[in-house]
C-alpha cells in the first residue's frame, strides 16, 4: 500500500511487515491522516502479517503531528506488550537538531526498541 506525499502530508509505504512514513506532516488536524494508519496497526496486531518495523523520517512536523505519532506509539506499545517484536527507526538529517529532539522525545515515551539514526 502506498500513499503519495504532498506538501502537507507524508508519504506512507506499507509492505511485508514494515510501515514507512516520511516527508512533511503539517496538517491542521493530523488525526484525519493518522487515524486510518492507527486503525491498520490495531487490525494487523494479531495477524501473521502484522507490522513489526516502523521507519519514520520527517522533514518537518507540527505539534498536532507529534501528538498523533505519540498516539501511534501507544498503540504499538500495546502490541509490543503482548509479546510481539516491534522496532521503531527514527531517521533525521545531521543538521536537523529539531527532528533529532522530536525523536528523543518520542523515544522517551516507550519501551519499544527505538533507534535514532542520523542520515547524511
Amino acid at each position: 500500500m502506498d500513499i503519495a506525499g504532498t506538501i502537507k502530508t507524508p508519504a506512507v509505504n506499507i509492505e511485508s511487515g514494515r510501515m514507512q512514513i516520511a516527508g512533511r506532516s503539517i496538517l491542521e488536524d493530523s488525526s484525519l491522516f493518522y487515524s486510518p494508519l492507527n486503525e491498520l496497526l490495531e487490525e494487523t496486531a494479531n495477524h501473521s502479517n502484522r507490522i513489526t518495523r516502523i521507519d519514520l523520517g520527517f522533514e518537518y512536523l507540527n505539534g498536532s503531528s507529534v501528538r498523533c505519532l505519540a498516539s501511534m506509539i501507544r498503540i504499538l506499545e500495546k502490541v509490543y506488550d503482548q509479546g510481539n517484536n516491534i522496532v521503531i527507526n527514527w531517521y533525521y538529517y545531521a543538521d536537523d537538531e529539531s527532528m533529532y529532539d522530536v525523536g528523543k522525545l518520542l523515544q522517551s515515551l516507550t519501551r519499544i526498541p527505538f533507534n535514532i539514526i542520523m542520515k547524511d
